[in-house]
């Protein structure tokens, strides 16, 4: 009688999980979703160990069903969204920005370093945007140009001190190189201090650096967990950054903090403008670097003030992507450039002939003004795009734009970025590196949607013109004095890191720079 019982509870139980994992895996089948069996993505095993990553998926799911505007999959057990139709992510970014604003950020993430613009969103991401927004306008890039400079110099130093130590050249991996420089370019940027660690790379910013964007399993399920594991994250309580993250900047930004109120020291920096922040709720315009448009667009936000957990935030998204974005896309731009002798020759011509009609003076209007290094930066972001994908949250429900499906309120929507900028039909013999598919002309033959390095509408990444700035600074200074070629060590087809949230090369990109015989600079 006992065995009876206990086989018609396991039965009644067996039933009830069937049902829910069936109604709960069949959202959108019933929704006449097209995607992979819904078998597939209850067994994600190569995503949830860190084998593959989302954007892996999202490229997957794009290929297998391009031709579909929309297409859906399971992660933690929840519905996602997947985006293919240029003109469906329009409306989605632009279009209908308001009802798809979110990014799988929430107010009880137990992380002090989430309540940062990029995860934010609703009223609070709205009103940070505002009041973030003259921290990067054009007249303070400008006035940040000397930083970039310098710190650029000083990277040629380093490099100019090991090739006359070995011969001539010198060979190291691009990635790491490019991380200290940018790093040395952000802490003067954001802290204006100097952290030297283009020379010392047992520096503690170094080090946090790496620790910020390790492939680790660590870091890479709490990105996924921030973003797509709402539920999740209520059980296992992790937070978006690593506690020794937390524990640094923390102390990092209220030392800082406190000596300068204390001390009443005012510098040019982003620290500055987000105490401003903090202490009035606005940042003053500045008549000496910013416009008209910007200085109303500076006072146009609430006066509600950040506290220091905000400011804390606020520095750690800026310095993590300050250096993250930026070394990948210098490293991979002179990756190529060195596999494309062709590419290069016209990119160092553009430096000589640039400088030379500017007196050999690095200044911000001629590093701007070569029309082919940016072609080749742009050519850059669409191989290697800072992220494979981009997210929102649906924040009300509603039918998905040209479309008669349904998507609730909380669904994440995905837009594979990485599958986008190689699908053949936008862009033929998208493998080869080619800048000149940056053309006016050609530029015109394809739709914007599909092409989204920084993503677009409002909330495409605040930064992206600072971005832009210092990676050409860097690539202009050391085209200028260096050519670079590829070794025996190089790959010879990058490989992406399946453990790197970010868009990371998963074995070195080893360069050997050659001092050129004919100085652009004088």
């Amino acid at each position: 009688m006992l065995v009876l019982i206990l086989v018609g509870v396991v039965s009644v139980l067996a039933t009830a999980l069937y049902l829910f994992l069936d109604r709960r895996y069949s959202v959108w089948k019933r929704r006449g979703v097209p995607g992979p069996p819904a078998s597939v993505s209850l067994s994600v095993p190569k995503l949830l160990l860190g084998q593959e990553s989302m954007g892996d998926i999202a490229e997957r799911i794009y290929s297998e069903f391009r031709d579909s505007p929309i297409a859906g999959s399971y992660v933690f057990g929840s519905p996602v969204l997947h985006l293919h139709d240029p003109e469906v992510i329009k409306h989605v970014l632009i279009k209908d920005f308001q009802d798809f604003n979110g990014r799988g950020g929430d107010s009880d993430n137990p992380d002090p370093l989430a309540s940062n613009l990029f995860l934010l969103h609703g009223a609070r991401w709205r009103n940070l945007r505002v009041k973030l927004a003259p921290t990067f306008t054009s007249g303070k890039i400008k006035y940040m140009f000397d930083t970039f400079n310098k710190c650029s110099e000083n990277m040629a130093d380093y490099l100019s001190e090991k090739i006359a130590a070995n011969g001539g050249k010198h060979t190291e991996d691009a990635r790491p190189l490019m991380i200290r420089l940018f790093v040395d370019t952000i802490c003067s940027v954001v802290f204006g201090i100097e952290s030297n660690v283009i020379k010392n790379p047992d520096s503690e910013f170094f080090h946090a650096a790496l620790e910020a964007v390790k492939p680790s399993y660590p870091n890479f399920f709490r990105a996924l967990v921030a973003l797509f594991g709402h539920d999740w994250r209520k059980v296992v309580r992790t937070g978006f950054s690593s506690a020794d993250s937390q524990a640094f900047f923390t102390k990092i930004v209220e030392e800082t903090v406190e000596y300068r109120e204390k001390n009443n020291v005012e510098r040019p920096d982003m620290m500055n403008l987000l105490i401003q922040l903090k202490n009035k709720g606005f940042v003053a315009p500045d008549k000496e670097v910013d416009s008209q448009d910007e200085k109303y667009e500076a006072v146009s936000g609430d006066l509600q003030k950040l506290d220091i957990k905000d400011v804390t935030a606020q520095v750690f998204v800026f310095f993590l992507a300050g250096f993250e974005s930026s070394s990948g896309t210098t490293s991979f731009t002179l990756y190529e450039m060195a596999k494309q002798p062709a590419v290069l020759a016209k990119a160092l011509e553009e430096v000589d002939r640039t400088l030379k009609e500017h007196n050999g003076k690095i200044s911000y209007e001629s590093v701007m003004s070569m029309t082919y290094l940016d072609k080749c930066v742009s050519e850059t972001l669409r191989m290697y795009p800072p992220l494979g994908f981009v997210s929102r949250e649906a924040m009300v429900t509603r039918k998905v734009p040209l479309t008669d499906v349904t998507v609730d309120k909380g669904t994440r929507v995905v837009i594979p970025i990485h599958a986008l900028h190689y699908d053949p039909k936008y862009w033929p013999n998208p493998n080869l590196y080619d800048p000149e598919r940056f053309s006016e002309e050609q530029k015109k033959t394809r739709p914007s949607q599909v092409y989204l390095p920084f993503g677009d509408g409002p909330r495409i990444c605040i930064a992206a013109r600072l971005g832009v700035a210092q990676i050409k600074t860097a690539l202009v200074t050391l085209l200028a004095k260096f050519t670079v070629v590829p070794n025996a060590q190089c790959v010879d087809k990058v490989k992406l890191h399946p453990r790197s949230f970010a868009t990371a090369p998963q074995y070195p990109l080893n360069l050997t720079f050659v001092a050129r015989s004919k100085r652009a600079t004088v």
